[in-house]
């Protein structure tokens, strides 16, 4: 019930890399197609294009710590769970795990 798992196609790129001490950082981009589970969502068949950044804590050469982030509404909204929109000064937010053609 991850990446791996969840997705089919997948691209993983770290886009730029650095370290200070025991400290990495890593800028990537996932791509990938949601054909499986992925933490309890049911595969949607849409594809998803995310940018992020990990940081991590190193220890005798190994990842002891590590700190995904990434922006979950975009994320959410490429599988068609989640819809977000502003109409005038009111925020509207529908989170389903039916996909917006469904609704």
């Amino acid at each position: 019930m991850n990446y791996v798992t969840g997705f089919s196609e997948r691209q993983f790129i770290v886009k730029a890399m650095f370290a200070d001490g025991d400290k990495l950082v890593k800028y990537w981009q996932f791509k990938g197609k949601h054909t499986g589970n992925f933490f309890g969502i049911p595969a949607t068949g849409k594809t998803v294009d995310v940018i992020g950044c990990t940081i991590a804590k190193m220890k005798d050469g190994k990842i002891a710590e590590e700190q995904d982030f990434k922006d979950n509404m975009v994320f959410m909204q490429q599988l068609g769970l989640c819809l977000f929109f502003n109409i005038g000064r009111r925020s509207y937010s529908f989170p389903s795990f039916k996909g917006i053609d469904e609704l």
